[in-house]
């Protein structure tokens, strides 16, 4: 699916909202208006495997006047050393399919899982939205389990307070692994493009150098065969 990034803005979901729960939000909060069908989009930066939680606020929505669609997909893979490895021993990989769901209510959230490291834009489209009827939407994004999925989740297992945290502590222990881990990739990508910005400073001197020498020996040589024909030496 085709998504114009309108209004794009980047966040990351930082390795601290994990650990203290603290619901990571994007730079659009409070709220964004949507003046048009077309897509208006928000951009976050996640590690693989990270169970995206995605809420949404829109106030002015009215599902009998049309409807409102939210598009999470991933806009940009990170270039992996290890998804090279794979692409050499011709390993291929399944691409991710977008996930678009229709929003009903004006207060809600999405699920969604990524399934490899890279920005991910969530986009809202509003085929009712114009200049003359904007639309208000707010868009909140973190990677922590809310309050309702752990009471179901300790009523669902029967569990106790202690177990409860305990799950709790090992959900955000893995999220701070695979963002830890994410940091790495994100290190080796930035020390690839430094070597060949260096690489390209060393060869750009000595390329603008030739050429000038190249410039001068020419510029010379035409300096004597007019001074040759002119016989003036």
């Amino acid at each position: 699916m085709t998504t114009g990034l309108f209004g794009r803005c980047a966040c990351a979901v930082a390795v601290t909202a994990a650990l203290f729960g603290i619901p990571q939000p994007c730079g659009a909060l409070p709220q964004f208006i949507v003046t048009s069908g077309r897509p208006k989009c928000v951009t976050v930066t996640v590690p693989d495997q990270t169970d995206l939680r995605v809420e949404y606020e829109a106030p002015d929505l009215d599902p009998g006047k049309g409807p409102v669609w939210i598009t999470i997909s991933t806009s940009q893979k990170m270039d992996r050393l290890r998804d090279k490895i794979a692409a050499h021993r011709h390993q291929t990989h399944k691409t991710q399919s977008p996930l678009s769901e229709e929003i009903k209510e004006k207060r809600g959230s999405i699920k969604h899982t990524v399934e490899a490291d890279g920005e991910v834009s969530i986009c809202v489209r509003a085929s009712i939205a114009s200049g003359s009827n904007p639309m208000r939407f707010g868009i909140s994004c973190s990677t922590t389990h809310s309050s309702s999925e752990v009471v179901k989740e300790k009523e669902d297992k029967h569990l106790n307070h202690l177990e409860v945290q305990m799950v709790r502590l090992k959900n955000e222990m893995s999220v701070i692994l695979r963002e830890a881990d994410f940091a790495k990739e994100r290190e080796m990508v930035f020390h690839g493009q430094s070597i060949s910005m260096n690489a390209a400073s060393m060869w750009w001197p000595i390329i603008q150098l030739s050429v000038l020498l190249l410039t001068g020996f020419t510029q010379a040589m035409h300096m004597i065969g007019f001074f040759k024909s002119r016989h003036i030496i």
